[in-house]
């Protein structure tokens, strides 16, 4: 099983990860690079 994406994508994960930070972003794919990578995504989503 492996993933396909963007150098650009790739890279933004790997500054993630790295920095400890967590990426803001609406892209789908980025929750399928979660499953694999250990990245966090920032829940921008507001409750109310």
């Amino acid at each position: 099983m492996g993933i396909q994406g963007s150098f650009t994508d790739f890279v933004i994960c790997a500054v993630s990860v790295r920095y400890q930070l967590a990426i803001f972003t609406d892209d789908k794919d980025f929750v399928g690079y979660k499953k694999i990578l250990p990245i966090r995504l920032y829940d921008y989503r507001i409750e109310g």
